[in-house]
Protein backbone atom coordinates (compact mmCIF):
# COMPACT_ATOMS: atom_id res chain seq x y z
CA UNK A 1 0.00 0.00 0.00
CA UNK A 2 1.57 3.12 -0.99
CA UNK A 3 1.82 5.59 1.59
CA UNK A 4 -0.16 9.72 1.17
CA UNK A 5 2.44 12.22 0.47
CA UNK A 6 1.87 15.15 3.06
CA UNK A 7 3.43 18.30 1.67
CA UNK A 8 5.14 20.01 4.41
CA UNK A 9 3.44 23.49 4.16
CA UNK A 10 0.00 24.89 4.94
CA UNK A 11 -2.45 27.22 3.12
CA UNK A 12 -5.06 29.93 4.81
CA UNK A 13 -7.84 30.67 1.83
CA UNK A 14 -8.70 34.34 2.16
CA UNK A 15 -7.19 35.23 5.58
CA UNK A 16 -7.04 38.58 4.19
CA UNK A 17 -9.59 40.85 2.52
CA UNK A 18 -9.19 42.70 -0.77
CA UNK A 19 -9.07 46.00 0.83
CA UNK A 20 -5.87 44.56 3.32
CA UNK A 21 -4.13 43.29 0.29
CA UNK A 22 -4.38 47.14 -1.44
CA UNK A 23 -3.70 48.38 2.04
CA UNK A 24 -0.29 46.69 1.44
CA UNK A 25 0.22 47.91 -1.50
CA UNK A 26 -0.65 51.57 -0.06
CA UNK A 27 1.90 51.20 2.89
CA UNK A 28 4.46 50.08 0.41
CA UNK A 29 4.80 53.03 -1.42
CA UNK A 30 7.39 55.24 0.80
CA UNK A 31 9.93 52.16 0.08
CA UNK A 32 11.95 52.41 -2.99
CA UNK A 33 11.93 49.25 -5.83
CA UNK A 34 15.32 47.67 -6.18
CA UNK A 35 15.94 44.96 -9.27
CA UNK A 36 15.44 41.53 -7.88
CA UNK A 37 17.99 39.31 -6.80
CA UNK A 38 19.31 36.41 -4.74
CA UNK A 39 21.33 36.36 -1.46
CA UNK A 40 23.94 33.46 -0.13
CA UNK A 41 24.66 32.68 2.89
CA UNK A 42 28.36 32.67 1.58
CA UNK A 43 28.50 35.07 -1.33
CA UNK A 44 26.23 37.74 -0.38
CA UNK A 45 23.37 39.13 -2.91
CA UNK A 46 23.37 38.70 -6.61
CA UNK A 47 21.57 39.42 -9.57
CA UNK A 48 20.94 37.25 -12.47
CA UNK A 49 17.81 37.31 -14.71
CA UNK A 50 17.88 34.32 -15.84
CA UNK A 51 17.48 32.81 -12.02
CA UNK A 52 15.26 35.64 -11.08
CA UNK A 53 13.76 38.67 -12.60
CA UNK A 54 10.86 41.17 -11.13
CA UNK A 55 11.28 44.21 -8.91
CA UNK A 56 11.13 44.63 -4.78
CA UNK A 57 10.67 46.23 -1.93
CA UNK A 58 11.93 45.23 1.78
CA UNK A 59 10.96 46.26 5.11
CA UNK A 60 12.29 44.72 8.07
CA UNK A 61 10.72 44.39 11.40
CA UNK A 62 12.48 44.01 14.71
CA UNK A 63 12.14 44.39 18.60
CA UNK A 64 14.69 46.90 18.08
CA UNK A 65 12.80 48.69 15.43
CA UNK A 66 13.64 53.04 14.64
CA UNK A 67 10.36 54.60 13.64
CA UNK A 68 12.42 58.01 12.67
CA UNK A 69 14.02 56.52 9.61
CA UNK A 70 13.00 57.43 6.37
CA UNK A 71 12.92 54.33 4.66
CA UNK A 72 9.47 52.81 7.16
CA UNK A 73 6.32 53.40 5.94
CA UNK A 74 4.92 54.90 9.62
CA UNK A 75 4.61 53.71 13.18
CA UNK A 76 1.88 50.91 12.06
CA UNK A 77 2.56 47.87 10.94
CA UNK A 78 0.71 47.31 7.33
CA UNK A 79 -3.13 45.59 7.35
CA UNK A 80 -3.99 42.09 7.72
CA UNK A 81 -0.02 42.18 9.83
CA UNK A 82 -1.83 40.40 13.14
CA UNK A 83 -3.22 38.02 11.22
CA UNK A 84 -0.51 36.99 9.13
CA UNK A 85 1.37 37.03 12.50
CA UNK A 86 -0.87 34.87 14.11
CA UNK A 87 -0.63 32.16 11.00
CA UNK A 88 3.01 32.14 10.85
CA UNK A 89 3.67 31.13 14.44
CA UNK A 90 0.83 28.82 14.72
CA UNK A 91 2.16 27.07 11.63
CA UNK A 92 5.78 26.92 13.20
CA UNK A 93 4.40 25.74 16.64
CA UNK A 94 2.76 23.31 14.66
CA UNK A 95 6.27 22.45 12.77
CA UNK A 96 7.78 22.01 15.78
CA UNK A 97 9.81 25.25 14.83
CA UNK A 98 12.05 27.81 16.77
CA UNK A 99 11.06 30.94 15.85
CA UNK A 100 11.76 34.49 16.90
CA UNK A 101 8.62 36.36 16.89
CA UNK A 102 9.98 39.94 16.74
CA UNK A 103 12.24 39.50 14.14
CA UNK A 104 11.07 39.36 10.23
CA UNK A 105 12.13 40.16 6.73
CA UNK A 106 9.23 41.53 4.39
CA UNK A 107 9.52 42.00 1.07
CA UNK A 108 6.74 43.18 -1.42
CA UNK A 109 7.68 41.67 -4.88
CA UNK A 110 6.04 42.63 -8.51
CA UNK A 111 6.07 40.61 -11.26
CA UNK A 112 5.28 41.44 -14.87
CA UNK A 113 5.59 39.81 -18.45
CA UNK A 114 7.81 37.86 -18.42
CA UNK A 115 9.43 37.77 -14.57
CA UNK A 116 9.77 34.44 -12.76
CA UNK A 117 12.08 33.08 -10.17
CA UNK A 118 13.26 29.09 -10.83
CA UNK A 119 12.92 26.66 -7.97
CA UNK A 120 15.23 27.81 -4.73
CA UNK A 121 15.51 27.83 -1.20
CA UNK A 122 15.36 30.72 1.16
CA UNK A 123 17.52 29.11 3.52
CA UNK A 124 20.49 26.48 2.92
CA UNK A 125 20.82 24.65 6.90
CA UNK A 126 24.19 23.49 6.31
CA UNK A 127 28.04 25.06 6.58
CA UNK A 128 27.43 28.14 5.08
CA UNK A 129 24.88 28.96 8.10
CA UNK A 130 26.69 27.35 11.19
CA UNK A 131 27.90 30.77 12.11
CA UNK A 132 24.92 32.22 11.88
CA UNK A 133 23.09 33.73 15.30
CA UNK A 134 19.96 34.21 13.42
CA UNK A 135 18.33 32.59 10.13
CA UNK A 136 15.42 31.93 7.77
CA UNK A 137 12.77 29.61 9.44
CA UNK A 138 9.57 29.79 8.32
CA UNK A 139 8.57 31.50 4.42
CA UNK A 140 4.67 33.31 3.88
CA UNK A 141 3.58 34.06 0.84
CA UNK A 142 0.39 36.48 0.49
CA UNK A 143 -1.12 36.69 -3.00
CA UNK A 144 -2.26 40.31 -3.43
CA UNK A 145 -3.35 40.74 -7.07
CA UNK A 146 -6.86 38.98 -8.12
CA UNK A 147 -5.32 35.86 -10.30
CA UNK A 148 -8.17 37.41 -13.54
CA UNK A 149 -5.72 40.22 -13.80
CA UNK A 150 -2.33 38.60 -14.63
CA UNK A 151 -1.48 34.44 -16.65
CA UNK A 152 0.84 32.50 -15.08
CA UNK A 153 3.00 33.10 -11.86
CA UNK A 154 2.02 29.93 -9.90
CA UNK A 155 3.95 29.43 -6.45
CA UNK A 156 5.16 26.28 -7.16
CA UNK A 157 6.73 23.80 -4.17
CA UNK A 158 7.50 19.73 -4.55
CA UNK A 159 6.37 17.28 -2.78
CA UNK A 160 9.33 15.06 -4.04
CA UNK A 161 11.37 14.70 -7.43
CA UNK A 162 7.83 13.19 -9.31
CA UNK A 163 4.93 15.35 -7.74
CA UNK A 164 4.34 19.31 -7.55
CA UNK A 165 1.60 20.84 -6.20
CA UNK A 166 0.76 24.39 -6.67
CA UNK A 167 -0.69 27.24 -3.96
CA UNK A 168 -3.60 28.87 -3.88
CA UNK A 169 -3.60 31.81 -5.62
CA UNK A 170 -6.99 34.00 -4.98
CA UNK A 171 -6.44 37.48 -3.83
CA UNK A 172 -5.97 37.44 0.35
CA UNK A 173 -4.96 33.67 0.24
CA UNK A 174 -1.39 32.98 2.42
CA UNK A 175 0.80 30.02 1.88
CA UNK A 176 3.39 28.91 4.67
CA UNK A 177 6.04 26.90 4.61
CA UNK A 178 9.73 26.33 6.38
CA UNK A 179 12.50 27.81 4.83
CA UNK A 180 14.64 25.73 3.29
CA UNK A 181 11.59 24.02 1.87
CA UNK A 182 11.96 24.40 -2.21
CA UNK A 183 9.91 26.29 -4.51
CA UNK A 184 9.25 28.41 -7.34
CA UNK A 185 7.64 31.45 -9.43
CA UNK A 186 6.17 30.66 -13.21
CA UNK A 187 7.05 32.88 -15.32
CA UNK A 188 4.10 35.59 -15.51
CA UNK A 189 2.64 35.57 -19.02
CA UNK A 190 0.19 38.07 -18.44
CA UNK A 191 -0.75 41.31 -16.95
CA UNK A 192 0.79 41.95 -13.56
CA UNK A 193 1.04 39.88 -10.06
CA UNK A 194 1.84 41.69 -6.75
CA UNK A 195 2.47 39.44 -3.86
CA UNK A 196 4.20 39.59 -0.13
CA UNK A 197 6.78 37.72 0.99
CA UNK A 198 7.92 36.97 4.46
CA UNK A 199 10.95 35.38 6.59
CA UNK A 200 10.39 34.87 10.00
CA UNK A 201 13.86 34.50 11.59
CA UNK A 202 15.18 31.86 14.01
CA UNK A 203 18.48 30.29 15.94
CA UNK A 204 20.13 28.30 14.01
CA UNK A 205 18.83 24.36 13.84
CA UNK A 206 20.33 22.02 16.68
Amino acid sequence: MSQELKPCWDSALALLTPEECNGILKWFEPCEWREAGTYDEKYGNSTDPKYRKGRVKFFKQSKDMDWNHSHIPGPNMFPGHSKLQGFIEHFASKQNINIDKDNIDWQLAEYKEGDHFKTHRDVHPDTRTFNAKVIRKVSVTVQLTDPDEYEGGVLRLPIDNDMIQHAPKAIGDVTVFPSWYSHGVTKITKGTRYALVGWQQGPFYR
